[in-house]
């Protein structure tokens, strides 16, 4: 079976151990762990190894834009706040750090390290999860 990337969805938790690893290949925040407390964003996509799974990935938010910036045609992309499940739980700084890195993205703006929604809020977690 072949197993498209348009099937990827996307949401957020906040990190809770801090032993997840960035998977963008070109982390802006130098590939190195995501900090316990700290946002991140969570790509699911199917997993080709059982189709009745799935797989997810952890993301910096700024590297998971940076990833779908580089990713192939057809690879579902976040265009908007409705694109992350569970988003209206997120924190409100979170939201609005997170709507304008969309924006960004959105208009192809360069993205830099310090676009990283902790780094517009300041840094700490807050709100619960999408899971």
């Amino acid at each position: 079976n072949f197993i498209t990337m348009a099937n990827n969805t996307y949401t957020w938790d906040v990190a809770k151990v801090g032993t997840a690893k960035c998977k963008d290949t070109k982390c802006l925040l130098g590939g190195g762990k995501i900090p316990k407390g700290t946002l991140r964003l969570v790509k699911r996509s199917p997993n080709p190894f059982n189709e009745d799974d799935e797989m997810s990935t952890y993301f910096h938010p700024v590297c998971l834009f940076n990833s779908l910036s580089r990713a192939r045609k057809g690879t579902r992309r976040i265009t908007s706040t409705d694109d992350i499940d569970d988003f209206e739980n997120m924190s409100d700084a979170h939201q609005t750090a997170l709507t304008a890195l969309i924006a960004k993205a959105a208009r192809g703006d360069a993205l830099t390290a310090a676009d990283d929604v902790e780094a517009c809020v300041g840094g700490g977690g807050g709100g619960g999860g999408g899971g």
